[in-house]
């Protein structure tokens, strides 16, 4: 082949996310993808809104002092991978917006859209795909 590392046409990859701002819901929790967690910032805390009529979901960065902050990203400095929500009071409000397709074994897909003026990532509920049938892994 070549003698030389100079020899070879190298082009560089890019390894950056690629993804799309998804979440993820089944019975267990949320999950947000980490291009959703990454357009928004990386947020250690936001806020879960509701737009019940339009059955709109969305989640807004905020300061854990603020009014209904719950955790979600890691300390700064901490890579940020994708985020789980297990909040059983926030899965009752999703699963009664979409009781017109909800099934427990289902895990459904929404694509996020982030709005940089309101440091919001907004999922439309009525969108949502149902993809493989979520699996609860076996006890020991």
């Amino acid at each position: 082949m070549f003698k030389d590392f100079k020899d070879y046409n190298f082009n560089v990859i890019d390894v950056t996310i690629q993804g799309a701002p998804e979440m993820f819901i089944n019975i267990n929790g949320i999950t947000f993808s980490r291009k959703a967690v990454e357009d928004m910032g990386s947020p250690q805390f936001v806020r879960p809104l509701i737009d019940a009529e339009n059955k709109v979901f969305a989640i807004q960065a905020c300061k854990q002092n603020d009014d209904k902050a719950i955790k979600f990203g890691k300390p700064t400095g901490e890579k940020n991978t994708a985020i789980i929500v297990s909040s059983q009071p926030l899965m009752r409000v999703l699963r009664t917006l979409m009781v017109d397709v909800w099934k427990d074994n289902s895990r459904y897909k929404m694509l996020g859209r982030y709005f940089s003026d309101a440091k919001a990532m907004v999922f439309d509920l009525n969108t949502a795909e149902a993809t493989a049938p979520y699996r609860q892994l076996k006890s020991k």
